[in-house]
């Protein structure tokens, strides 16, 4: 099932419970503008307890966009962490890790 949400000032928070239980949550960490220039910094969350364990994933996301000649400049960067059970075992990802960059241009 896929949710769509508008995450629009800093500190909003949207909770709710995915398909299969747990809970998910997003938090808009910071929002800045300037001129041409768009970036917000975006946390998630999911835990979920079974069978006496605990899962918890959390990523960080950071959507930056500039105006440019031609189309728009779009950077997202994210960085991911994963701990299950008593913490003990992490799995972590690169924080510097860019998923996504490049040049958006309008579809005729």
């Amino acid at each position: 099932m896929a949710r769509q949400v508008e995450l629009s000032h800093v500190g909003q928070t949207v909770e709710y419970v995915p398909r299969g239980g747990g809970v998910q949550r997003m938090v808009v960490k910071s929002l800045e503008k300037g001129q041409g220039r768009l970036s917000v910094h975006i946390v998630g969350s999911f835990e979920r307890a079974s069978q006496g364990y605990m899962d918890q994933q959390q990523e960080v996301a950071l959507f930056e966009y500039a105006l440019a000649p031609g189309g728009l400049n779009m950077r997202v960067t994210t960085r991911s962490t994963a701990h299950v059970g008593d913490k003990d075992m992490i799995v972590g990802g690169d924080p510097n890790s860019v998923v996504a960059e490049g040049l958006l241009q309008k579809l005729r």
